[in-house]
């Protein structure tokens, strides 16, 4: 239970054995390649860095395409994937096959052809759907589109506004010739669809007319025939267009068989993505590179034997001042889970200590009494044993963790739920009195925090829980400055304010006040140490004491473990009360909707605040954040699990 030590590892190889020992270092899964002093090294051996972005890029790409290919076959025939299914097991050869990832990239580009065409397809169906549109209130016209004027006729087809009636044009042309035709071919809520003959002498001075009330002409020179013909050999087109993409969309189908080998592709291009990233930190000569690098010490012999097999040159040390090496942390299967907590903060400097172990109980315990019922811890606990037994949670996931500190929470819950007597709150009582015709109540282990002192009683637990909580915080960073070689650090910073805090106590015991007045003059004499000179020494030592405020409140905070406990319990029992005036067919109704409903907004209301107060109220006092996650050259899978001997290798 700690934070894994750190070894630097230099190595020099062969420039013709580079990819391959990048290949025998992903299968170990434990070396982070890390970025080379450059200016340093270069100038005792003439090593350069040896970065080949478009190398990356083409991989990239070609991770682009198989990841597209899957997602256009997802459209139209969805590949089923259980959300907790164990991905396929696939072995190393055929993971690194690289003819299997150039077959999986023609698939995807033949699928990404099916889809281009499909595109163009539609895109002319689209244009035909407009072009038919425009046709469609010419239909009824037996005059062919491209029927042309001759010397002495002009033919011309034209709109003009629903506003304008016919009778007007036929008015205003006839002030301009005596011999014109002006036919209606249709007419809708907005315009005109007219055909208009005249003499060709007379066509300007009639179009100068009808200009005047809209008339606009409209031209076919694109269209042969009638617009009846035109109307029926676009829609003959339409219908050939949606078979060409239905069966196009069949063969994109067809391709699902072919889903498995794209799968394993996309995780193939992804471990090779990671490669290439890799080489661009890894410095070269002409024929030899090095590689600079972090291993947790444990993992050595391993990364040895490999290193060995290649007859490469290396280097294990200790991490030099200055550096920071990466943070794995290690711990027992009851505080692994807790590394979700801490994630979600960030984890603590290399060096110092695990918070897991550290904050994991008080995380449970907090969480135990704010949801407190042992119905409801029962339902966590269960569903954790069947998720972790019946589902597949891959190793070290966020999900994983969740599932299974669910599952601790929820005997902290079962445990607090005891003390109070609550199952699915007063639910035993309630039911008992409505349907059994006698009240029998759950009697509580310690007291009921709805009845009688309860409140007040919980609320002194919950502070009581906070000083324990705050104090051991104070603790630990006695012990780490002890660790550090700081005992007086330790003694002043830290046995100073322990000394005010007893004192208060046994003032408030009746004990007198010399011991307090002994904390506060210890404060008042070492907390301004650092500063400069006499008086500012000992102003910053009065300072310190407004501090106390400062603790109370940190402490007062752990009030809230009262208020989501109550209102939880509250909750529910107007949720059963509610049941029992219904009968007993509709109370199981009313009880299964309202307890889950309770049960949800609870769970993120007393994860986010036992989550809180580790990370303001316990962590405030002693953590040292900003490590950095060991980030091993590995290989990361999505679909597959890769198989080694029959070791699995993937993370």
């Amino acid at each position: 239970m700690a934070i894994l030590a750190m070894k630097r590892l230099n190595i020099i190889a062969l420039s013709a054995d580079r990819d391959e020992l990048l290949k025998g270092l992903m299968k170990l899964g434990c070396v982070e390649i890390s970025q080379p002093d450059i200016p340093e090294i270069e100038s005792d051996a003439n090593f350069r860095l040896a970065t080949d972005e478009s190398a990356g890029q083409q991989v990239s790409s070609n991770l682009q395409e198989i990841q597209n290919a899957l997602s256009i076959i997802d459209r139209y025939s969805p590949i089923s994937r259980g959300l907790f299914s164990a991905p396929r097991e696939i072995t190393v050869e055929r993971f690194f096959d690289r003819g299997r990832i150039d077959s999986a990239l023609e698939i995807a580009r033949n699928i990404s052809a099916l889809v281009h065409d499909i595109s163009s397809y539609e895109a002319e169906l689209s244009r035909l759907a407009v072009r038919r549109a425009s046709l469609a209130p010419w239909r009824s016209m037996d005059v062919p589109l491209d029927q042309a004027s001759t010397q002495n006729l002009s033919v011309m087809f034209g709109v003009c506004p629903g506003t304008v009636s016919v009778e007007e044009l036929e008015e205003a042309a006839s002030s301009a010739s005596d011999a014109f035709k002006l036919e209606r071919v249709r007419s809708d809520n907005e315009q005109h669809y007219l055909l208009l003959l005249c003499y060709a002498e007379d066509t300007d001075e009639v179009l100068s007319n009808i200009k005047r009330l809209g008339f606009t002409t409209v031209s076919f020179k694109e269209y042969s025939g009638t617009a009846e013909e035109n109307i029926r050999r676009m829609e003959a087109r339409e219908e050939e267009l949606k078979g060409l993409i239905e069966a196009c969309k069949s063969q994109i189908v067809a391709f699902k068989k072919d889903a498995e080998l794209l799968e394993d592709a996309a995780d193939s291009l992804s471990a090779e993505l990671v490669r290439e990233n890799a080489r661009n930190n890894i410095l070269k000569t002409e024929y030899t590179i090095l590689i600079t690098s972090w291993v947790p010490e444990r993992e050595m012999k391993r990364v040895e034997k490999l290193l060995q097999k290649f007859g490469c040159a290396y280097e294990f040390r200790d991490p030099a001042d200055g550096e920071s090496p990466p943070v794995i942390l290690h711990n027992s299967r009851f505080f692994y889970p807790f590394n979700m907590v801490t994630n979600m903060y960030s984890l603590p400097e290399y060096g110092s200590l695990d918070p897991n172990p550290l904050f994991g109980l008080f995380f449970a315990l907090f969480f135990g009494i704010m949801f407190a019922d042992i119905g409801y811890g029962l339902l966590l606990v269960l569903v954790s044993i069947f998720a972790t037994r019946k589902l597949y949670l891959r190793k070290g996931s966020m999900t994983e963790q969740m599932v299974m500190l669910a599952g601790i929470c929820g005997v902290a819950a079962i445990f607090w739920g005891i003390m109070f007597g609550s199952f699915f709150g007063d639910a035993v009582s309630v039911f008992s009195e409505n349907f059994l015709g006698t009240r029998y109540v759950l009697p509580p282990l310690a007291f009921n925090p709805l009845e009688g002192n309860g409140p007040l009683i919980l609320l002194v637990v919950c502070l009581g829980m906070g000083a324990v909580h705050i104090l051991f915080g104070m603790g630990i960073k006695a012990y780490m400055l002890i660790r550090d070689g700081k005992p007086w650090d330790a003694l002043m910073d830290v046995g100073s304010w322990w000394l005010l805090f007893a004192g208060i106590a046994l003032a408030v015991l009746g004990k007198g006040w010399y011991v307090a007045l002994a904390g506060a003059l210890a404060l008042v004499l070492t907390q301004g140490r650092a500063s400069k000179g006499i008086f500012g020494k000992l102003l910053k030592g009065l300072s310190s004491l407004y501090d106390i405020t400062a603790y109370f409140s940190d402490v007062l905070s752990y009030s809230r473990l009262m208020a989501l406990c109550m209102a939880g319990a509250v909750i529910a029992s107007v949720f059963n009360i509610l049941g029992g005036m219904t009968g007993p067919v509709f109370f199981w109704v009313v009880f299964i909707i309202g307890h889950l409903f309770n049960m949800g907004i609870n769970i993120i209301g007393t994860y986010v605040h036992s989550a809180r107060l580790q990370y303001l109220e316990f962590f405030g006092k002693w953590y040292r954040e900003g490590g950095k996650p060991f980030e091993p050259l590995s290989v990361l899978t999505k679909y597959v699990n890769v198989k080694n001997e029959q070791e699995e290798i993937s993370i």
